[in-house]
């Protein structure tokens, strides 16, 4: 973990207090849901490291090395997952409407990503597969130190893509009065991004379910594709009734 994760957590966290009072969220409530998101994030982030780097790294390791997140070793997906379990168990105990406030965090968390994937490039990981001298995409490719060839710089290429995302989604929760569309819309945008994205990965990216054809972040990605079409589907056509 770097800076630039802990002032993305913080961009993230402030942004939910700021759109949760415009919906008439209580600040302290939605204060303590991002506290509890980053941290349920980042417990979630961790286990699914060592569980898909396991027979790497952590097998024959000392069991503290589990602890040091210090040396890197945070999935996303796997954050995001432990966030919304998190989040989602508070939320509901405070007796609160949970769509408006998926909305909000989908806007602010993609923000708080997109800041974290610049200290990605800056630590040199998540970084991308060698460009071939022949390609005309070389010139934007970059030599990190600690690897050979020159890379595609895979984590600007994020910060664009999953700033975009954000900045689309805000516009996209200005205008859709519908409850979850905000959200079931970043599913699906985010999957395909990290999807395509994952093609030109350059660093080792494990297997989930037994599919060796697709990288963890792949296989995780079309089931967030599949669940969001879904949800936007259905709560259109849920809107549409009530409309009529």
């Amino acid at each position: 973990m770097c800076s630039s994760d802990l002032i993305g957590f913080y961009c993230g966290v402030q942004g939910a207090v700021i759109l949760g009072k415009r919906r008439g969220f209580d600040e302290e409530t939605v204060l303590n849901l991002g506290i509890i998101c980053v941290l349920c994030g980042l417990l979630g982030a961790r286990i699914t490291y060592v569980g898909v780097y396991w027979e790497e790294q952590f097998a024959q390791a000392s069991i503290t090395e589990i602890f040091k997140v210090w040396k890197g070793g945070l999935v996303f997906y796997g954050g995001l997952i432990g966030g919304i379990i998190g989040g989602v168990s508070y939320w509901l105990s405070k007796g609160l409407e949970l769509l408006p406030m998926c909305d909000i965090a989908c806007i602010t968390m993609s923000f708080g990503h997109a800041v974290g994937r610049v200290g990605c490039f800056f630590y040199g990981c998540c970084y991308g597969a060698i460009i071939p001298e022949t390609s005309s995409l070389l010139p934007l490719g970059v030599h990190f130190p600690h690897l050979e060839g020159i890379r595609h710089p895979t984590q600007l290429y994020a910060f664009v893509g999953i700033l975009s995302i954000s900045l689309l989604l805000y516009q996209i929760f200005k205008r859709v009065k519908t409850p979850g569309i905000t959200v079931s819309i970043y599913l699906y945008l985010y999957g395909t991004f990290r999807f395509l994205i994952e093609l030109i990965r350059g660093d080792n990216r494990g297997h989930i379910l037994g599919i060796e054809e697709l990288w963890t972040s792949q296989t995780i990605a079309l089931g967030a594709i599949i669940f969001g079409v879904i949800l936007h589907i259905f709560l259109w056509s849920q809107s549409s009734k009530k409309a009529a």
